[in-house]
């Protein structure tokens, strides 16, 4: 489907831009703590938007989806019970 294929071509062209930035590690390392999280998060979210939306979906949509989904897992995480389950440090 069209949607696949547009997100591999923003992934690619993202990755393929961010290849001489470096990261701090800690940042990356948080990040693949909350992977999970996130992945879950982002399920509710688009379950929460409009179909139009999410169907249609651009680049900065993709992005905001991404950005709250970590927030909200970085928010939970700070609830030892959920952080149990999630996994993260």
């Amino acid at each position: 489907n069209d949607l696949g294929i547009n997100t591999m071509c923003i992934a690619a062209w993202l990755f393929a831009s961010l290849r001489g930035v470096h990261f701090d590690s800690r940042v990356i390392a948080s990040l693949s703590d909350k992977t999970l999280g996130i992945y879950l998060m982002h399920i509710l979210i688009l379950r929460h938007l409009p179909y139009e939306l999410t169907v249609n979906a651009s680049a900065v949509t993709t992005i905001l989806i991404f950005v709250v989904a970590a927030i909200l897992t970085w928010i939970l995480a700070k609830i030892p019970v959920v952080n149990k389950i999630l996994g993260a440090r």
